[in-house]
């Protein structure tokens, strides 16, 4: 049987789910790729230390 997620566990899922849609969006053979990864690695840095911040609460 199938155990109900709980909130916290919902939110850290959200927050990967962003995460992988900026990885989603980098793609090495693209002529911008290191441009692209300048641009999308401060958003999911963001989105690493928001997770790392609410596991430690």
């Amino acid at each position: 049987m199938n155990r109900q997620p709980t909130e916290e566990e919902m939110h850290v899922a959200e927050l990967l789910q962003d995460l992988q849609r900026h990885l989603g969006h980098l793609h090495y053979t693209d002529e911008s790729f290191l441009e692209n990864v300048q641009t999308h690695l401060p958003k999911m840095k963001k989105v690493l230390d928001e997770i790392e911040n609410y596991l430690k609460e």
